[in-house]
């Protein structure tokens, strides 16, 4: 704590800190940050998981009482994680599809209730490979419309501004280098995964099996043109 405290008032070079599962590093770390962290010049931690920034936030919410003071934190993701007020009314309208995607309507409707983010995480499903989540996930661009002014993204992006520490994961930092413009307090969390999660971010994969079977449905269908004619 003495360490990051002196690097973060004084020498301000990059530090390495290596330390065992289970003894509290991450206590150790946002201890001496809140005394040094603020609106204009932010904490930003950088963890692997969103799970794992889930666990952080948690832990802010500790310190706060461990200080007796708010701490100002918030998390940010991808948009995709978000949900879009004006796609999902979108979906609502639309013809009436299979039961699944009916249950999956339901369940955002009544979690629409309580949500103060809008974030689908929240609902703890096992998988959100459903399509309606493809249609309803927020793309990220600025919201218009009638909803425009309760736009989760959106909120977020201002809640952001006032906040002392942001958390967000691997990922996300290396598609948004603009997190660190303002020369932010910057805790890489879990270093150790940070080299690969900003190659797989930056990565495009290309599935040769799918690209074969749809080759091969467009060769027949070349071919079935080339007899008719």
């Amino acid at each position: 704590m003495d360490a990051i405290y002196q690097n973060a008032t004084d020498t301000q070079q990059p530090l390495v800190i290596e330390a065992g599962t289970g003894l509290g590093k991450t206590m150790g770390y946002l201890l001496p940050y809140a005394y040094v962290a603020n609106a204009q010049q932010k904490l930003v931690i950088a963890t692997t998981t969103t799970v794992l920034q889930s666990q952080l936030f948690a832990q802010t919410q500790k310190l706060a009482d461990l200080l007796d003071r708010p701490i100002n934190a918030v998390i940010i993701k991808s948009p995709h994680h978000y949900l879009d007020l004006t796609q999902f009314q979108h979906s609502l309208q639309l013809p009436a599809g299979d039961r699944l995607t009916a249950v999956l309507q339901m369940k955002l409707l009544v979690w629409l209730s309580a949500t103060t983010t809008g974030d689908l995480d929240e609902l703890h499903l096992t998988t959100y490979r459903a399509p309606l989540f493809g249609q309803v996930a927020h793309a990220g661009a600025k919201a218009v419309g009638p909803y425009a002014e309760y736009d989760f993204y959106q909120r977020l992006q201002t809640q952001i501004k006032a906040a002392s520490i942001v958390i967000t994961n691997h990922a996300y930092l290396a598609r948004h280098p603009e997190l660190a413009e303002a020369q932010p307090f910057l805790v890489v969390d879990e270093a150790q995964h940070f080299a690969d999660n900003v190659a797989l971010a930056h990565a495009h994969a290309l599935d040769l099996a799918k690209l074969r079977i749809h080759l091969q449905h467009l060769a027949r269908l070349v071919n079935r043109q080339n007899i008719t004619t």
